[in-house]
């Protein structure tokens, strides 16, 4: 059984430049959260762009597994440059893109930019996606003081993204599978939200409450807390529980 809730918000922001969107066939289901970059509306149409081509391509694959994430990657990639050159849009026009699909009672996610995807199980975080930002680099380097990604100056700067022009059709992404055989859970975010919920919070928030609705608005409502009088940007994420049958 999968239970799970999303939320979206612009926060201080006139426009909302994240996006979701799902695709469900059975016990196939694929989740997809974005979070596009870019001025003049661009970084709306980029997240949009590689949500809605994430699930155009899983309508048409039979199995959720790694082949169809590394489709997933460069047939966008390629088509979002594409697109750029046609309508000759900028350059900066970019996204974030993380895909999470179930098929049956394995999983499989993939990623690429600065939106997470934590994996939660037996009330300790199995696994979370790499920052391709700056300040990770930095951080994980050794080249920084700040150790705290959350509060680093260059956090905002992307290494990677979708629609960025200097990498190749086929680069490599973040991806990882596993087979489902306990209760498991996963949070997919925007920075916008994992910045102001701290994973301690995220843990303390899974273990209290039955629902995926009541995790999200118990982590939605201490990220407003813990962001009350700064200037937010948008925030967006989705929570899921896996049940075995």
């Amino acid at each position: 059984m999968i239970d799970f809730a999303v939320y979206s918000n612009a926060g201080s922001r006139e426009k909302n430049e994240d996006y979701i969107s799902s695709y469900a066939d059975g016990d196939r289901i694929c989740f997809v959260i974005a979070d596009g970059l870019g001025g003049e509306g661009e970084g709306d149409m980029a997240s949009r762009f590689v949500c809605n081509h994430t699930v155009a391509i899983a309508e048409k694959t039979k199995k959720f597994n790694s082949d169809f994430l590394k489709d997933c990657f460069t047939i966008i990639q390629k088509n979002l440059l594409r697109a750029k050159k046609e309508l000759m849009l900028s350059t900066e026009m970019c996204s974030t893109l993380s895909i999470l699909a179930f098929d049956g009672n394995s999983a499989c996610w993939g990623h690429i930019g600065d939106s997470r995807i934590y994996c939660f199980s037996e009330d300790k975080i199995q696994a979370v996606t790499t920052d391709h930002s700056l300040a990770y680099l930095m951080i994980s380097g050794g080249m920084s003081e700040e150790t705290d990604v959350r509060n680093h100056p260059d956090r905002s700067i992307l290494m990677a993204a979708m629609g960025m022009e200097n990498m190749n059709e086929a680069y490599e992404i973040d991806m990882s599978e596993m087979k489902m055989r306990r209760p498991v859970s996963f949070l997919m975010c925007t920075d916008g939200f994992w910045q102001y919920v701290h994973e301690d919070e995220m843990l303390n928030i899974i273990g209290s409450e039955q629902t995926a609705e009541a995790v999200m608005n118990k982590m939605v409502k201490t990220a407003d807390l813990n962001s009350e009088g700064e200037d937010r940007d948008n925030i967006s994420a989705i929570y899921i529980k896996y049940i075995p049958e």
